[in-house]
């Protein structure tokens, strides 16, 4: 006997007038196997935040050279002159801004030698025309051997109301900022 004549019996299928009501859906089967790193839990809630911790100690006041500068003239006697800037900023002498006028004539500064400086090698000065008289009288700036200033001997400034500034740089040289 055939399959279908098993199922339907001696009905053919012609004589099948109507199937009785769809039956209900079967419960569903089980999952498939965990995954080899399992399955993640729920995230917890987060801890408090710990107190905030007490500040620190104000450090000091650096100097600020805006405000916290020297400065003096330097005019050049009839002939002209020289001015030695000071190794130790404790020296009566010693400036940041030196104003130079050369209406009488020219004027030459002599810089310090770079490892003799207090402040461990540290100095930057700023030297200025205030007359316009440079193009007449020359101002000419000197290190101490064996350094050097914008790696040569000298520095001669001859343009009116220029200013120059100058740095160590902690070893030999004279930097021209």
């Amino acid at each position: 006997m055939s399959t279908y004549t098993q199922y339907l019996g001696n009905k053919k299928c012609c004589d099948l007038k109507g199937l009785g009501p769809k039956g209900p859906t079967g419960p569903t089967g089980p999952g498939g196997p965990i995954g080899p790193y399992g399955k993640t839990g729920p995230t917890g809630s987060p801890g408090s935040t710990g107190p905030t911790g007490s500040p620190g100690s104000t450090g000091p006041t650096g100097p600020n050279f805006y405000t916290n500068y020297t400065i003096t003239q330097i005019t050049a006697l009839s002939g002209g002159s020289t001015y030695n800037i000071p190794a130790l900023t404790s020296d009566a002498n010693y400036y940041n801004v030196y104003q130079v006028d050369t209406t009488n004539g020219s004027i030459t500064i002599n810089l310090p030698l770079i490892s003799s400086l207090d402040n461990s090698q540290k100095r930057i000065h700023y030297i200025v025309d205030n007359t316009g008289q440079l193009s007449v009288n020359n101002l000419i700036i000197v290190p101490s051997p064996p350094d050097t200033i914008g790696g040569q001997s000298s520095a001669t400034i001859v343009v009116d109301y220029s200013s120059i500034q100058i740095m160590s740089n902690t070893i030999d040289k004279w930097l021209i900022i």
